[in-house]
């Protein structure tokens, strides 16, 4: 929810046996952004990834933020990114990704 501010649309991909009804529960709670998919299986990261991926493009969307559920920025780090992106000159640029840093 931290970042729902900077996105025109939020894909939660479930990628569980068994979907989680409290996280469809809470994700009810948020406004019309937020778009939950369960698999119902564990497919893998990148068949979520992939999902997510497809479903912006049908968007129309520019720009694609792709998160598992460990990842987080810090706050004003999303914002930095897309302002960084769009004064690019460059248009052989097609990943920028913050420094990770290690919390464990």
């Amino acid at each position: 929810m931290s970042y729902l501010e900077f996105l025109q649309t939020s894909y939660v991909i479930d990628n569980s046996e068994i979907p989680h009804s409290n996280i469809v529960d809470e994700l009810c709670k948020f406004d019309r952004k937020v778009k939950y998919i369960a698999y119902g299986e564990n497919k893998g990261i990148a068949c979520a990834l992939n999902l997510g991926a497809t479903l912006a493009i049908k968007l129309g969307a520019d720009w694609l933020v792709t998160m598992d559920q460990d990842s987080r920025f810090e706050r004003d780090s999303i914002s930095k990114m897309v302002e960084y992106c769009m004064n690019l000159q460059d248009d052989n640029v097609i990943i920028v990704a913050p420094r990770p840093i290690d919390t464990e």
